[in-house]
């Protein structure tokens, strides 16, 4: 009775290693957690000739068949026989470290394919700039690109003088390579990075071949356009003033600028329309809209007309603002556009445009608006309500009288993208029922309430109350 006692718990242990080891591998001894149990015997050792059906060499085991290949129950140990999965190591064992291996060689085998593409660059910046543009530490791409701004600014002066177009054409390629990697970066310090990169490139490093310049800066325009929408205020101030300096550029100018400006955008991203907007604001008064620059009234107006109905109070002053310009160029033709709208916002831009015709006429309302060409101020027009909706930066770009604002539209410039992120961050969670004094709710349950008219309503409760 003992051995068949024996036996069946064997055969228990048996059934449970099968469930175990059932996808097979290499022989392989698993030492038994209670330790030797009756016989006192240790049991096969790794290396023993274990075949179903036999007993171990000490008797203290006993080998039953299994499905899964024979298996020794000894006091000790057990033996399973069935074959173990090939890559089955340990942690840290032998298969572990040849993947590492592996993957360490995989990785060098991509780094040494991309210095091989960069090969330019490691001709014109030396191997070390490049190593550091590749890595994978944020500051290590800064360096890099700190690195590349320094050589444009020392170099690229002296070449232009000295004649050395080849020398310099190599220069420009290589250093906007640097700055394309450098704008889709992900980390803002990379990108600010970046942008000086482009801002002394725009300075002081653009050829006289039209086809190489366009080639080297037309990839850095779509992503500085799109960061000027991004959350991150110094990514936006220095986004804009980048775009500023392309525009003024007489290499470039606002024609290189207007197809990303004008592209399509989605009207519920309310910080992107917002930056279109102030881009358009900035960039009209330059250029115009002789189709020269890339701005016709038909593609401005694809961007402004849905932000007139937004229901963003920030992104409709400025729609209004960027309208007032383009009243500016084209007179009446943008009433063509605007006679859709909701009554409410008619009357504010005809407002304005009241005022551009009037500063046009010397302060004479034009006949077809009913008027007789009296110096009448433009009517019940407020220019503080201007002021207000526009901005101070947008009433200095485009100008009080029609006209170039000299000095202050430069200034105003400067300042475009402390506008932008202000205008896009107040404006950001702004509704029109929460947008003026009256319309505020009380901040805690039982506190004094603001009324209607700035009248507060006293806490009847008693405690904190005026009883006034």
């Amino acid at each position: 009775s003992h051995t068949r006692g024996a036996a069946a718990m064997f055969a228990h242990v048996v059934q449970r290693l099968r469930r175990t080891f059932s996808r097979g591998g290499a022989r392989r001894i698993h030492t038994a957690p209670d330790g030797a149990t009756r016989g006192g015997g240790e049991g096969p050792k790794a290396g023993d000739d274990v075949r179903p059906g036999t007993v171990g060499a000490d008797g203290g085991g006993l080998v039953v068949a299994a499905r899964s290949g024979g298996v020794v129950v000894s006091s000790s140990t057990v033996v399973n026989d069935a074959p173990a999965p090939a890559a089955a190591a340990t942690p840290g064992g032998r298969s572990a470290v040849d993947e590492a291996a592996k993957r360490k060689d995989a990785q060098d085998a991509q780094m040494k394919e991309r210095k091989r593409r960069m090969a330019a660059l490691v001709r014109v910046f030396g191997d070390g700039v490049v190593d550091n543009a590749l890595s994978r530490t944020w500051q290590s791409r800064v360096d890099a690109l700190a690195a590349v701004k320094a050589a444009v600014e020392a170099k690229a002066p002296s070449l232009k003088v000295a004649g050395e177009a080849d020398e310099f054409t190599r220069l420009f390629r290589a250093s906007c390579k640097m700055a394309e990697r450098g704008v889709h970066d992900k980390v803002p310090p990379v990108f600010l990075a970046s942008v000086d990169l482009t801002a002394a490139i725009v300075a002081s490093a653009l050829p006289a071949d039209a086809a190489a310049r366009d080639k080297g800066i037309g990839p850095l325009v779509p992503p500085l356009v799109r960061a000027c929408g991004t959350s991150n205020a110094r990514v936006q101030e220095a986004s804009v003033q980048v775009l500023m300096a392309m525009a003024h550029a007489p290499e470039l100018g606002a024609a290189a600028l207007a197809p990303h400006v004008l592209a399509p955008v989605d009207a519920k991203a309310t910080a992107v329309v917002a930056a279109r907007l102030l881009l358009l604001q900035a960039l009209l008064p330059l250029v115009g809209l002789d189709g020269e620059g890339g701005f016709t009234l038909d593609n401005t107006m694809e961007i402004v007309l849905p932000a007139l109905s937004q229901a963003d109070t920030k992104t409709r002053r400025l729609a209004m603002a960027v309208a007032t310009e383009l009243y500016r160029h084209a007179g009446a033709d943008v009433t063509r556009y605007t006679n859709t709208l909701p009554a409410a916002m008619l009357r504010k831009l005809d407002k304005r445009f009241a005022k551009v015709d009037a500063a046009a006429a010397g302060g004479a309302t034009p006949a077809w608006r009913g008027g007789d060409g009296a110096a009448d101020g433009g009517g019940d027009f407020d220019e503080k309500d201007e002021a207000a909706d526009a901005g101070p930066v947008a009433t200095q770009l485009v100008g009080d009288d029609g006209g170039d604002a000299g000095a202050d539209r430069e200034g105003a410039l400067a300042e475009l993208g402390k506008s932008l992120v202000s205008s896009i961050s107040s404006g950001r969670h702004s509704s029109p029922e929460r947008s003026s004094p009256e319309h505020a709710v009380p901040t805690r349950p039982g506190g004094p309430q603001l009324m209607r008219g700035g009248r507060v309503r006293p806490n009847r409760r008693g405690g904190g109350g005026d009883d006034g």
